[in-house]
């Protein structure tokens, strides 16, 4: 039986998907969460920084897909960090996908 994160406390929590980790065989998952109002300045998964997250608001999104090569077969492990003001970091998250593989119809 695989170990179950906590989807968050309840400041920083994942509203989407409510599973961690979560099992898919789509090729994209939106993963979503949210955050105290007038808290986070930025933040990034795995590195990357959400571009459309506006500074300060509560909700958040992150697409993994196949296409754009952010989720590819199999395990998955993303780290979400929520930054405040003057780049210090609040807390930081793990949220995994294990991403199944598609059957095609007709083999």
């Amino acid at each position: 039986m695989p170990t179950t994160f906590s989807t968050g406390d309840t400041k920083f929590r994942f509203t989407n998907p409510l599973e961690n980790p979560y099992r898919t065989n789509d090729k994209a998952v939106t993963v979503s969460g949210v955050v105290p109002k007038d808290t986070v300045e930025y933040i990034t998964v795995n590195g990357f920084r959400l571009k459309k997250f506006t500074p300060k608001s509560t909700t958040w999104y992150y697409y993994a897909n196949t296409g754009y090569d952010t989720m590819k077969e199999g395990f998955n492990l993303y780290e979400i960090r929520f930054y405040g003001p003057d780049d210090t970091l609040i807390t930081a998250q793990a949220f995994t996908i294990i991403k199944e593989g598609s059957t095609v119809s007709g083999e």
